[in-house]
């Protein structure tokens, strides 16, 4: 839609959404809805339908520049560890 369109608020606090857009919208669509002062905006939330489309989407991605080597992850976990023990009470 690239046309602004003037709607109005019902006695109940609720919107009418002109034809044309209702027939873009379908059960079970989901949106983000957010005020901004005077503003109030909806972003449909885009699920993927299948487990295969959600991996073809991860991949699309391509690999993580943060993600931790397994050798990092292993001095994260000692270190912790070292920590809890330093905490626990002495016998």
């Amino acid at each position: 839609m690239t046309q602004a369109k003037v709607i109005s608020v019902n006695d109940q606090r609720q919107i009418d959404l002109p034809e044309d857009i209702l027939q873009t919208l379908n059960p079970g669509d989901e949106y983000l809805v957010w005020q901004t002062g005077d503003r109030i905006l909806l972003q449909k939330i885009q699920k993927p339908s299948t487990f295969d489309a959600l991996m073809a989407k991860v991949e699309s991605l391509g690999p993580d520049p943060d993600q931790l080597s397994m050798d990092d992850i292993t001095t994260l976990v000692k270190d912790v560890r070292r920590e809890i023990a330093a905490q626990a009470p002495q016998e």
